[in-house]
């Protein structure tokens, strides 16, 4: 019911948008014959006298389908309350209410509830800032999940969630549009589901993963993270340790966003932050926000409507895809600024945390015996030099001390191939001048 009430929403929302684009678009096109005819006395009078009576109804008829729409919204307001109204009293009452066990059934189906959940991700991917800003229900609320199960943080029901807690805590940070799903695939021999986490259950770890709304900016994900887990260690079944953070493309951006505000606010939780992995995250941006950039930026540039209307849409993916043109993670670099500026890199330096051991993997989905178009082509999303942290300009090099290149592997693969978590188990067991030793001797 929450999901369809809130996609109700969204179609009206939508319509709303629509109509204030039609308008823009309107009168975009209404405004070049008055500018030329207004030129030409006394045709100049006569144009501007009959562009103000243009104005005023075209204005009308716009603000009409808004009321209109809106008060469909509001009647079916009253209608979905009186319905909820009228089956709680028929619960009460023992009444069976028809076709509300086929609901149960089919919300309860494990095909059914992985698309959702898959759609719901991908939808919180392309406008999600758009869905928190209208306090919409599809809007993805942050939250950390165990064996697919929602965590409530509170010490009671984190004891009986996690009977087998220990000190040593792994927590794995989806990408975006992606959900904490992203991490599970079948055993190949068993056909049972499995994920990095629970292959680390052996090693000692508790894993826990994180469910975020990836449209937000990444600066808001990393202190809503930071957050939750100050909140998480308050409430602990055990004294916690040490934390390590795992995250996979904007997964690996919010990790170290996490970090530097819960060293900057001072939080509980840093001082037990002993290692932090990112997995083909685009550290200095992702060529496909980027190549979007350019094109609305050209688009924008031509007065047509042609034009002008395909770049409105282009420039309303959200603002967590738009930090990814050049790997924003902090308030600053995103705050007061044009966020379709043509390739304007705003990014401040976020220094690596002093006593956590930073590592990357990294990928090339064509060998790198295929030369330049190996390295172009990366993991198919980011290429190599944005997933290790290298930059042109040595003083953005990002220092990390642990990290290795796999070869044939494309950038979703990340999250489950076994070479990755063979790389995973290496970087929490192995010091890290040993393993960036190893990574060195094995390059050259």
């Amino acid at each position: 019911m929450r999901r369809l009430l809130a996609l109700r929403d969204l179609v009206h929302d939508a319509v709303e948008k629509i109509t204030d684009l039609v308008e823009e678009t309107h009168e975009s096109v209404a405004r070049k014959p008055v500018a030329m005819l207004g030129m030409i006395e006394p045709l100049g009078s006569a144009a501007r006298a009959v562009d103000s009576v243009r104005r005023v109804t075209a204005r009308s008829v716009f603000d009409s389908v808004r009321a209109t729409n809106r008060g469909v919204q509001a009647l079916s307001d009253l209608g979905v309350a009186l319905t909820v109204k009228t089956l709680e009293q028929a619960r009460q009452l023992g009444a069976e209410l028809p076709g509300e066990k086929l609901a149960t059934e089919l919300a309860s189906t494990p095909a059914l509830a992985a698309w959702t959940e898959r759609a719901e991700s991908a939808l919180n991917a392309v406008m999600g800032d758009f869905l928190a800003a209208r306090e919409n229900g599809l809007a993805i609320q942050t939250s950390l999940r165990a064996h697919e199960q929602t965590l409530i943080l509170t010490p009671s029901a984190l004891a009986a969630a996690l009977p087998h807690a220990t000190g040593k805590l792994c927590i794995f940070v989806h990408g975006l549009g992606c959900s904490d799903s992203i991490w599970r695939e079948r055993d190949a021999v068993t056909g049972t589901p499995t994920s990095f986490g629970e292959r680390l259950e052996p090693l000692g770890y508790t894993p826990l993963a994180l469910r975020y709304n990836s449209g937000l900016h990444i600066s808001e994900n990393g202190r809503a993270l930071s957050t939750l887990l100050s909140e998480l260690v308050a409430a602990y079944p055990c004294p916690v340790d040490e934390i390590t953070l795992v995250g996979h493309s904007m997964g690996g951006l919010v990790a170290r966003s996490a970090a530097h505000y819960g060293k900057a606010l001072e939080q509980s939780w840093a001082d037990k932050l002993t290692r932090l992995l990112c997995i083909g995250s685009p550290h200095f941006g992702a060529p496909l926000e980027r190549a979007g950039n350019v094109v609305a930026s050209v688009l924008r540039f031509f007065d047509t409507a042609g034009t002008q209307v395909p770049a409105k849409l282009i420039n309303a993916r959200s603002a967590g895809v738009k930090d990814l043109r050049f790997g924003y993670l902090l308030d600053e670099d995103w705050a007061g600024g044009d966020p379709d500026a043509f390739l304007d890199d705003r990014s401040h330096h976020a220094p690596f945390i002093s006593g956590v051991t930073y590592g990357y993997i990294a990928a090339r989905f064509r060998p790198l015996a295929d030369g330049k178009l190996g390295e172009l082509l990366g993991d198919l999303l980011v290429q190599v030099p944005s997933a290790s942290g290298s930059h042109d300009n040595a003083t953005r090099h990002l220092p990390f001390h642990m990290g290795h290149v796999l070869e044939g592997v494309h950038h979703i693969g990340l999250t489950t191939h076994p070479a990755v978590f063979e790389q995973l188990q290496r970087f929490l067991t192995e010091p890290a001048s040993q393993a960036l030793a190893r990574d060195v001797l094995s390059a050259d």
